[in-house]
């Protein structure tokens, strides 16, 4: 995707796989990310803010000084390292302490994150392998044309995997996400419908 937005002009290969690499370390933290937000939110419906507060400066402090330190060896990439690192740190840590006050049931918290992450490695198997094979070998990817239809092939192929295979392990805000799509359907229809009813009739002045 980054190639095919970014890789044109003076925008040459070596930046498109430095950015590449950047977005690939960013997004295995994007789940602590996330997670972050979340757990703060509770943090804050307990009336407690001082200690997620403190834990969020450390985690950007950790993040500033291992990516301080990763600058120097990998550039741009030791910078996202450094992030991704702090994020996760903070997240772990959060979740660590509110575990402390809620004593989550393990099972039902890390049993579907296990599942999607099973999922998630699938599909990048799924998609780096394909890209591989067809940039290497079927696919002259210089045109803009076939990097279009490479990526199509490998988004769809991608997607289809994580879908079922979450699916078929049985992580239930997967159908959640189904039903939702399922409901809007219909809610669709009743907008649509709601449209092209004729409104009541007003009289006016001169009527009464």
């Amino acid at each position: 995707v980054i190639r095919l937005v970014l890789g044109i002009g003076r925008f040459g290969w070596p930046e498109t796989v430095a950015t590449s690499w950047v977005l690939a370390i960013l997004a295995i933290g994007l789940f602590a990310h996330t997670g972050n937000s979340l757990i703060l939110r509770a943090f804050f419906a307990m009336k407690e803010t001082k200690l997620p507060v403190t834990i969020s400066v450390m985690g950007v402090i950790t993040s500033i000084l291992f990516a301080a330190s990763f600058m120097r060896v990998w550039g741009v990439q030791g910078i996202a390292l450094g992030m991704m690192i702090g994020t996760i740190f903070e997240f772990f840590t959060l979740l660590w302490l509110l575990d402390k006050r809620l004593e989550f049931e393990k099972k039902e918290l890390f049993g579907p994150i296990l599942n999607i992450l099973v999922a998630g490695v699938v599909m990048a198997v799924m998609i780096f392998v394909p890209v591989r094979v067809l940039d290497q070998v079927f696919i002259d990817t210089t045109r803009v044309v076939n990097l279009v239809i490479l990526v199509w092939l490998v988004l769809s192929l991608g997607g289809s995997t994580y879908i079922i295979l979450t699916w078929i392990l049985g992580v239930d805000q997967v159908k959640l996400f189904f039903k939702i799509l399922w409901k809007l359907r219909h809610f669709k229809e009743a907008i649509s419908s709601a449209q092209t009813v004729t409104p009541p009739h007003q009289p006016t002045l001169l009527e009464d």
